[in-house]
């Protein structure tokens, strides 16, 4: 970056050719440089207004390898917070203390929430690539009260900080009785804990199969998801995590689409239709992403879905009733391609990832990351190079 990073204020009453549909032109503010340790207002100094509701923690290339950043609520505000040889995969915040569970070379790291006193948690050894399901760390969760970990590597683990030890509660199955690989192989992966902490989101994938299923805690039962439908990729939980809201913008081998699911049956129920042709066939139902739930309200991301499926979905953010989630009123006038949000959580605002591409099927897109305001007010770019946004407690 030269030393220097740029914050990009986006004007929102102006449009100009070459920009994306609704996405307004942009002038550079220069701002000062990052480094690995917070900058701090001189004592003779007003320090700058809170823009954010919580620090914002993110993985960036900016340093030369995806490292985990933190943004405080000033919007101005850098840290750098890991600086590992290996590239950061993953990461989880502690919603107690802001401390930050992370992956890098098949490890999981842990630092406190300024990046200090690193400390191992899990060493997953030396991973086996022919061996990927059975040898990898792929992901991680922290529990809403901050006790427990949860990650992937070969089956569903959690991690407590009281005994400091892991405990494997969902094994994958991938060998029959003798040891040989097995077509009735299931690989579970860890997504997200519901509010309450009693569940568990994974993703599971067995012969031509790849669903979302949850687990639950207390009586170490699976209760599947009863999807008609290949449903992708955005889910999240009802403040009482008796309900799971899926969004799909992918289309192709998956559906698009908006769908509620009973967190204890698993019962689904679609709730955008497709829009039938004249000749025959239906559309798919329209773009939906990133819902969340506040109260009676679903807040989320849609655009009509059109005579041509796209990769770059130019979004509105939208909310609706909870008992009519059709009943759309836009937040905003413009539209957003991003390939990655992060609602507030009363959803004044979004955190938005843009994108020059799609989404890929692993791993991040890095973009810009945009403060997109709720009520239609200008929006500003806060970071060149991020992914992954995760609010700090």
């Amino acid at each position: 970056m030269g030393g220097k990073r740029f914050l990009i204020l986006f004007v929102l009453a102006v449009a100009t050719a070459g920009c994306w549909r609704g996405v307004p032109p942009v002038t550079l503010l220069e701002a000062p440089a990052p480094g690995p340790a917070p900058t701090h207002a001189r004592p003779n100094e007003t320090p700058p207004p809170d823009i954010l509701p919580r620090s914002v923690y993110f993985l960036s290339d900016v340093s030369g390898s995806t490292q985990v950043w933190r943004l405080e609520r000033d919007g101005v505000t850098l840290t750098r917070l890991t600086d590992e040889a290996a590239a950061v995969e993953a990461f989880a915040v502690s919603p107690v203390d802001g401390s930050v569970a992370y992956l890098t070379a098949n490890q999981i790291n842990l630092i406190e929430a300024d990046g200090s006193a690193r400390t191992r948690l899990v060493d997953g050894g030396p991973p086996d690539d022919s061996l990927p399901n059975e040898t990898r760390i792929r992901s991680l969760a922290w529990s809403p009260d901050g006790r427990t970990l949860a990650y992937g590597l070969n089956g569903v683990n959690v991690y407590s900080f009281e005994s400091e030890s892991s405990t494997a509660i969902l094994p994958n199955k991938t060998r029959d009785a003798e040891g040989n690989p097995t077509m009735g192989f299931q690989i579970y992966q860890v997504v997200k804990w519901s509010p309450d902490g009693g569940k568990l989101l994974l993703t599971l994938s067995a012969w031509e199969t790849y669903t979302r299923i949850i687990y639950d805690v207390s009586t170490h039962t699976l209760i599947p998801l009863g999807s008609e439908s290949l449903v992708c990729c955005d889910l999240s939980w009802s403040p009482d995590s008796l309900t799971l809201w899926a969004a799909s913008s992918s289309s192709g081998m998956v559906t698009t689409g908006l769908w509620r699911y009973d967190a204890v049956t698993g019962a689904e129920m679609g709730l955008m239709t497709p829009t039938p042709m004249p000749d025959g066939p239906s559309y798919p139902a329209d773009y939906a992403a990133y819902p969340l739930q506040v109260g009676d309200e679903l807040f989320y991301l849609y655009a009509p879905i059109g005579e041509t499926l796209l990769d770059i979905v130019p979004y509105t953010l939208v909310r609706a009733p909870v008992a009519d989630v059709n009943a759309r009123t836009p937040l905003r006038s413009d539209t957003w391609p991003v390939s990655d949000l992060l609602w507030a959580p009363d959803a004044s605002l979004a955190l938005g990832v843009l994108s020059g591409g799609p989404r890929p099927q692993e791993g991040y897109a890095l973009g810009a990351l945009a403060l997109i305001p709720a009520d239609g007010s200008p929006s500003v770019v806060l970071v060149e190079s991020a992914a992954a946004p995760a609010w700090g407690p």
